[in-house]
């Protein structure tokens, strides 16, 4: 049968179809068009555009591979980080003993990571971010990409002094700091309308004063500098790597009064070490009593881990002895590379 012929019995089928049954046919021709219209939002040639491999290097998967919308889902992840830092020994007799002790109240090391933060701000001395306590952060992190591959992924993160609690401080007369974190989508969001809420005169003097060549630099220390659309007059002040032991009661120990904490051990590329015992409540926690709980027990595991041989004492100008707050890593990072920031930081407040 030649094509023209069989053209010609399949339509006049379906004129005797048609006048049959009216409404199967619009049923049937219904789904051949439904077919159809998915077919080509699936395997048609401009359904999903090319993604660049900097967002597969992303942590914000929704935005990494997904289908266009008219209103495409966004990431939110913010948090209420509660935190307090501890003197990490260099003896490694000490050291042992610290680990004993976090062994002998439930604690397991979870997984290591290696990570690089990089930090920005205004360029200096106009330092607007940093010293009103926000710090806006890069942080790329270290994976496993296969067997034998190593890869990288990093996310923007702005930290936050919270003032809503413990009288408007964010950190107590114990060294302990409150924060609010925010990550991802989230993040680039607030750093860009930050910066848009700014005088932009004041932004544009600001880089006309600046002590720096930058923002027009490509590179800091010799490593490409992250980029933000949108947030070209953000600059980087400082950049060092971490590596980090994570400490946390197994999910079987929920009775452990520790359970809901998480300790970190940090040893930075400039030979610096520090711990940390944190809690992390959902922004917005409105619990008094759970935060405050947190807040002690972060303060009773503290205690343990800095008695004895890993107690460190300072005198003050009494002769009386109190316990040392140890600096945290960008701290004492701008204290011996960046000693005007420092100084800013310090006369403000807000280290």
């Amino acid at each position: 049968m030649s094509v023209r012929s069989g053209a010609r019995y399949f339509s006049i089928f379906m004129t005797l179809w048609l006048a049959a049954s009216p409404s199967t046919f619009l049923r049937a021709s219904a789904g051949f068009i439904t077919a159809r219209v998915h077919i080509t939002l699936f395997v048609g040639p401009t359904a999903y555009p090319k993604v660049p491999l900097r967002l597969l290097m992303s942590n914000n998967y929704p935005d990494k591979i997904s289908a266009p919308t008219e209103n495409p889902p966004r990431t939110q992840h913010s948090e209420l980080e509660v935190e307090k830092k501890f003197r990490v020994p260099d003896n490694p007799v000490e050291f042992n003993n610290l680990k004993e002790t976090l062994s002998s109240v439930g604690f397991q090391v979870t997984h290591e990571e290696e990570f690089v933060d990089w930090y920005f701000d205004l360029p200096g001395p106009n330092w607007h971010f940093t010293l009103n306590n926000i710090w806006i952060r890069y942080r790329e992190k270290k994976w496993k990409i296969d067997k034998n591959n190593w890869g990288w992924k990093g996310s923007w993160q702005v930290k936050r002094g919270d003032t809503t609690v413990d009288g408007g401080a964010t950190r107590d007369r114990g060294g302990m700091t409150i924060f609010r974190e925010y990550h991802g989508v989230t993040a680039r969001d607030m750093i860009l309308e930050m910066l848009s809420s700014l005088d932009r005169d004041k932004i544009s003097q600001g880089l006309a004063d600046a002590t720096v060549t930058v923002p027009s630099l490509k590179f800091y220390n010799g490593h490409d500098i992250p980029h933000l659309d949108g947030a070209e007059e953000l600059v980087p002040f400082s950049i060092f790597k971490t590596f980090r032991t994570c400490w946390k009661i197994p999910p079987c120990d929920k009775g452990n009064k520790f359970s809901a904490l998480k300790v970190d051990i940090d040893r930075t590329d400039f030979e610096f070490a520090v711990g940390e015992v944190e809690a992390v409540f959902p922004l917005g926690c409105n619990d008094t009593a759970t935060v405050e709980s947190g807040k002690g027990h972060i303060r009773d595991l503290v205690e343990l881990l800095t008695s004895g041989q890993n107690k460190s004492l300072v005198e003050d100008e009494k002769g009386s002895s109190s316990r040392a707050m140890p600096m945290g890593k960008l701290e004492c990072y701008l204290k011996n590379n960046n000693k005007c920031l420092y100084e800013a930081c310090c006369r403000a407040g807000v280290m």
